[in-house]
């Protein structure tokens, strides 16, 4: 990623940085510096982005639910209200992140992610 690229460009970077950091490292890994490194550029670019730790997550997090409402708007029933679910895998997102910072021999990546798998088997069965 150069400065002088295109900033959306440069943001989704950070953003998918952010996220490699958090699958990596869990939650307490995750720092402007540690995503400045994953990206190989200094910490004021990504400061140019966002306005600290807290902006990049929200971000994140923001970016997650719009990928949710694009999957779920795939997934029969098509009279099925998007929005609810959506926000309802935000929240649970949320509280995954709150456990695992918290309490992460209990909660970790890898239980959300088997969690999520079977989720979506029985949403969207193959």
């Amino acid at each position: 990623m150069r400065r002088g690229g295109p900033p959306d460009q440069g943001r989704e970077q950070l953003i998918d940085a952010a996220l490699r950091v958090i699958l990596r490292q869990e939650c307490g890994g995750v720092s402007i510096e540690a995503v400045a490194r994953a990206t190989r550029v200094t910490r004021p670019v990504v400061y140019d982005h966002f306005a600290g730790l807290g902006g990049l997550l929200q971000a994140l997090v923001e970016r997650e639910e719009r990928h949710s409402l694009t999957q779920l708007e795939q997934v029969p029933p098509s009279d099925l209200d998007v929005e609810l679910p959506a926000r309802a895998i935000r929240d649970l997102g949320e509280s995954a992140g709150r456990m695992l910072l918290t309490d992460p021999e209990r909660y970790t990546p890898e239980r959300y992610e088997h969690f999520v798998e079977s989720v979506m088997k029985l949403i969207r069965p193959q």
